[in-house]
């Protein structure tokens, strides 16, 4: 690996150092990866902080009977770049982000993955996401990753049962108004 020891550091980090990131959810059987749930580009990937970035080359492990991942996109905003993802390995997304310019500081969602739960998925049943050979910038610029869990549940079914009944909004209501945790 890399000798960072003459590097400035914060905790055990690496100053400038990037963590690419994937958000939890919970989606159930039949449902499309949307986050927010009321959206349409599908599942984000996120920088701590894109600035300077012009590629960056990861594998992303799942679990492919609880998530399909059908294909990839630039976030909005991002011109000239482009993304490429290959699954022809079940369970194994090797994606490859590419811009022609450096992405301004700040810069944090910068891809959208196609993904839904299999009909077929095990309900409750949970996976972690996990980023391996993360790189950005060939390998300029340190990064760490930030994996996900995923739960195959319907958002909302507080009683675990795959149905959305009176019960479920109740025991919301209760936790919105902190009578329960």
């Amino acid at each position: 690996g890399d000798d960072y020891s003459s590097q400035f550091t914060i905790g055990a980090l690496p100053l400038g150092t990037v963590t690419v990131s994937i958000e939890d959810f919970a989606r159930g059987p039949q449902q499309p990866v949307n986050i927010p749930a009321n959206g349409t580009s599908g599942l984000p990937i996120s920088f701590s902080n894109g600035g300077s970035i012009t590629s960056a080359n990861f594998t992303l492990r799942y679990n492919p009977a609880l998530l399909n991942i059908t294909g990839a996109t630039v976030a909005p905003g991002l011109t000239g770049a482009s993304v490429n993802i290959n699954t022809s390995t079940p369970g194994i997304a090797v994606i490859q982000f590419s811009s022609p310019t450096p992405l301004a500081a700040g810069t944090t969602r910068f891809i959208d993955l196609a993904a839904a739960v299999p009909t077929t998925a095990p309900y409750r049943t949970k996976q972690v996401l996990d980023f391996t050979n993360v790189s950005f910038n060939t390998g300029l610029i340190p990064a760490v990753d930030d994996d996900a869990l995923h739960i195959a549940a319907y958002f909302g079914d507080t009683t675990g049962n795959g149905l959305y009944s009176a019960t479920d909004a109740s025991r919301i209501s209760r936790v919105a108004v902190g009578f329960d945790t």
